[in-house]
């Protein structure tokens, strides 16, 4: 039997109204926080608002995020609400949507874009960078001559992004990407845009007009050419990085899982394979040194130093040092950025480049230094203070950021195309970055964006692998 009510009816109806009125709305703003939460918020901060909404009686944590929360091993509602403050800024970090990536990322990436056509540009159309500075003359030309380590630059801040989710996960006990999510998104961002500029520039090049063109224009579409060095760079010159770049995906795995169970172990093995690679292993002759050297052992160490960049950054932030490191770092990061300059002035002065072998023997050799120079600026310029940040992300980096897959794939193709259709040099030069950046940019915003918008498909979302 219930017992009697010492409240007055309307007092109780009162009361009673009141809360169906705050379960009402609780169920709405959790509704909300689902609907979001499929197309991007993260799966954390719907769990806080579910574990809240079920104290106060109103619903059930939805099937997915009850599934993550069955695989943690302890407290993981307590856990997660009363996280320690030196995380409290992880957190909010795992709360942002997937697909927003660090500033000082994207205007690394701007920047390594940049270098690969300041290069091209440099070897179609014999350009001179000059930088006039009150009345002065000043030559950057060793700014276009080195722009091939723009492709260095392309691989460690892949190895960066791609391992930046599970440091994160691992750091916070959240839930991390499946390897269906991962193999989807990669699939999405690098597919459509190569199949396109792969099939238009065969077109244009007449190569399915015979079998070898075909089968050269297989191998690309399977991502076999880096390993067949007749098609190497059969179709067009930049596309062999993006087989490098889809071979290290189908090992990223592997590395990312014993990073995560060994990190120094791990680091320290696949960088000793690495050098080993390009110092014993090498082929003494130097004509067939381009195709070993630019082989994916040779840049497995760039890409691993990448993700323990981006492992090291997670940490400093999930212990607090957010609020004390800036003003430190921010000169470290100042001296690291222009010590990278002066080393490209260096070796552009050098002389190493004039020769084949010399340019081999160099890219050889010093791969883990420019993967050293890398992490230090790319860590301590994620980390300074806001002034250095908005320097390296400023508006034209982040926009090069933007386009820089579209760019890469297309620049050298229409910078040959235009080549010599102009009167001036100059001007053939305008039109041809002009026509890049229009190209690339139609196609990012028209074809790579739209796909990775669009929420995972069911299968992808429900994988557990």
């Amino acid at each position: 039997m219930l017992e009697p009510s010492h409240s007055s009816p309307v007092r109780e109806t009162r009361r009673r109204r009141r809360g169906s009125k705050e379960r009402v709305e609780m169920r709405a703003s959790a509704k909300v926080a689902y609907s979001k939460g499929r197309s991007g918020t993260s799966t954390s901060r719907l769990f806080l608002l579910c574990v809240r909404v079920q104290q106060a009686g109103a619903i059930a944590p939805p099937r997915a995020v009850a599934s993550i929360s069955a695989n943690r091993e302890a407290e993981p509602a307590p856990g997660i609400v009363r996280a320690p403050r030196g995380y409290v800024t992880l957190y909010a970090m795992s709360e942002r949507p997937a697909r927003q990536h660090l500033n000082v990322i994207d205007g690394l990436r701007g920047i390594a874009v940049l270098m690969v056509l300041l290069y091209h540009l440099w070897l179609v159309y014999g350009t001179t960078l000059e930088a006039h500075l009150f009345g002065h003359v000043v030559n950057v030309q060793f700014l276009a001559e080195t722009g091939f380590l723009g492709v260095e630059v392309f691989f460690f801040l892949s190895g960066f992004c791609l391992f930046y989710p599970y440091a994160v996960a691992r750091l916070a006990g959240t839930r991390a990407p499946t390897l269906g999510e991962y193999a989807y998104r990669r699939a999405i961002k690098i597919l459509p845009s190569y199949v396109v500029a792969l099939t238009v520039i065969s077109l244009l090049h007449d190569d399915f007009s015979s079998r070898q063109g075909l089968i050269d224009y297989l191998e690309h579409l399977f991502f076999v050419h880096p390993l067949v060095p007749g098609a190497f760079q059969g179709i067009s010159g930049p596309l062999w990085t993006v087989g490098i770049e889809v071979e290290f995906y189908l090992i990223f795995p592997l590395i990312c899982w014993g990073l995560l169970r060994w990190p120094v172990p791990a680091t320290l093995g696949i960088v000793a394979a690495a050098t080993a690679y390009r110092h014993w292993l090498l082929p003494a002759d130097h004509a067939a040194s381009f195709y070993f050297v630019n082989q994916l052992p040779a840049f497995v160490d760039m890409f691993t130093l990448g993700m323990v960049a981006a492992y090291a950054f997670t940490w400093a932030r999930s212990a607090g040092f957010v609020e004390r490191l800036p003003r430190l770092l921010t000169p470290l990061a100042v001296a690291a950025a222009a010590f990278g300059v002066l080393l490209l002035w260096a070796l552009a002065r050098s002389g190493v480049l004039t020769s084949q072998a010399g340019f081999f023997e160099w890219q050889a050799t010093h791969r883990l230094e420019i993967s050293a120079v890398l992490l230090l600026v790319t860590l301590c310029s994620a980390l300074a203070l806001p002034f250095w940040r908005k320097i390296v992300a400023n508006p034209l980096f982040t926009y090069l950021s933007v386009i820089s897959y579209n760019l890469y794939l297309w620049h050298l193709e229409i910078l040959v195309w235009l080549h010599g259709t102009a009167g001036s040099a100059t001007l053939q030069v305008v039109l041809a970055v002009a026509a890049a950046f229009v190209v690339a940019t139609l196609i990012t915003y028209f074809i790579e964006r739209p796909l990775l918008r669009r929420p995972l498909p069911r299968r992808v979302r429900q994988s557990i692998v």
